[in-house]
């Protein structure tokens, strides 16, 4: 950023501790590279499933990837201004929060400097997503970059944004999955859970396990530590472990993938695999213990959301061809005979 930059409070402006307005032209010298977004691909009415790719941040001389901590999706009204939104994403991350309440969840995107050749902007590096409850006011998303955790952590005030986001889709299957991960010990469980990088392996890994399903069709709602039966080695009994992950996803898509989406085996060798390419070597290290065995991979749902589009423009455009088959057989006819 510059070193002096001015803001000021909105005209008007009743908001205790709201954003305000950053006024100062180019305030933010960098910005992420090749950045694509995609229009609200969610058919319902007030909802919302939106996904941008994009390199990492930099500028026009260097990147600077290896600065940054994390990612973030804000919304924007249409003045620009963000969405204010926590309630809906503590929602999201709220079990006991009511079944009625509006939920936004969006993608955490760890940063990925092994991912970065020198000079290249690899635009596909990073994919983030926003899924559920649609920001009342949502006019286009920005693409912010984070340094730290916590209290400490800092937040570019500006970043990438969007074009207007409008509806592209008029219907799609929504597929809704669950896969348990067993690993060697609790102490690898929760230190999964607890992983930012997590949720992105898991995108990762499952868009890589399906085909025809892309990383940006993906949401992780739900990754907790659960308990399943074991089998103890010394007295054959089955007893509860807390060496599991349960992780709960949708899929929202033109096709659904098959009642058992992908084999626990090859899920496996993806999330590996992905999460040595994304620098997780805690995560790598747990999965690769002799102790942990496949997946657990459970049947999906599928319903269909939305509406097909309109059967009249379909048969308008036939009855449009066959008017005009029979016009230039007619035409024929006279030629013909005249």
């Amino acid at each position: 950023m510059l070193e002096t930059v001015t803001v000021q409070c909105p005209a008007g402006n009743s908001v205790q501790d709201g954003t305000p307005d950053l006024t100062t032209a180019g305030a933010v010298t960098c910005t992420v590279c090749g950045a694509e977004a995609t229009g609200d691909k969610h058919p319902v009415s007030g909802k919302v499933l939106i996904s941008v790719t994009f390199g990492p941040l930099g500028t026009a001389s260097e990147f600077h990837e290896s600065k940054v901590t994390s990612y973030e999706l804000v919304p924007l009204d249409d003045k620009n201004r963000p969405i204010d939104i926590a309630t809906m994403v503590a929602n999201a991350q709220n079990s006991t929060a009511p079944a009625t309440a509006d939920r936004l969840y969006i993608t955490p995107v760890p940063s990925n400097a092994g991912g970065v050749g020198s000079g290249c902007c690899a635009k596909n590096l990073h994919t983030i997503s926003m899924y559920g409850t649609k920001p009342a006011g949502l006019s286009k998303v920005m693409v912010v970059a984070k340094s730290g955790i916590g209290a400490s952590a800092k937040t570019l005030p500006w970043g990438w944004t969007s074009n207007l986001i409008t509806k592209v889709n008029s219907q799609l299957k929504e597929t809704t999955g669950r896969v348990t991960l067993n690993f060697a010990d609790a102490a690898d469980a929760l230190a999964a859970a607890s992983d930012a990088k997590t949720r992105v392996l898991l995108i990762k890994a499952i868009a890589n396990s399906i085909d025809e399903v892309e990383e940006g069709d993906i949401v992780i709602t739900s990754v907790t530590q659960g308990t399943a039966r074991r089998l103890s080695e010394e007295d054959g009994a089955r007893r509860l472990s807390t060496a599991t992950l349960i992780v709960e996803y949708k899929i929202l898509s033109s096709t659904a993938p098959a009642a058992t989406p992908f084999t626990p085996a090859d899920f496996l060798v993806q999330l590996k695999a992905a999460a040595s390419a994304l620098g997780a070597t805690s995560l790598s290290t747990a999965l690769g213990k002799s102790a942990v065995t496949v997946p657990n991979v459970g049947t999906v749902t599928t319903a269909i959301l939305g509406s097909p589009p309109p059967v009249s423009s379909f048969a308008a455009r036939h009855a449009t061809s066959a008017c005009a088959l029979v016009i230039a057989s007619v035409m024929a006819y006279v030629i013909v005979f005249n």
